[in-house]
């Protein structure tokens, strides 16, 4: 039984569920930030140019995002637009935390990982 309450109930839930996801995208670089630049023996450290880019990445590919999400949002549907985009960005808070895994931390490549899941984000 598709009821228009059902309906609504579940696409409040998903909407809410995709602003959280997307404002923790915007807010978590103000707490890693000071940890990640602190300690140079760290398998997870930037330096500080490192960090601007880490910080500022999601800003410079917000233009480009929104202009090419309005485009796929008018074509597809916003619907069906975030329930592409809720996995992408699953995947890159994934990604992060991957980056503290010692796998990818002897491999050298954590820095990479996170400006990569930065990107997507």
């Amino acid at each position: 039984m598709n009821s228009p309450f059902k309906n609504q109930l579940i696409a409040t839930f998903f909407s809410g569920i995709f602003q959280v996801g997307y404002i923790t995208v915007w807010c978590m670089t103000s707490t890693v930030l000071p940890q990640i630049t602190k300690d140079p023996t760290s398998p997870v450290y930037l330096t500080h140019d490192e960090a601007s880019w880490f910080g500022s990445l999601p800003m410079l590919v917000g233009i480009p995002g929104s202009i090419i999400g309005g485009m796929l949002g008018e074509r597809f549907g916003p619907r069906r637009v975030q329930m592409i985009l809720v996995p992408i960005l699953i995947v890159s808070h994934i990604m992060v935390y991957a980056a503290s895994w010692e796998v990818v931390q002897l491999a050298g490549s954590a820095q990479l990982l996170l400006l990569a899941s930065r990107v997507v984000q």
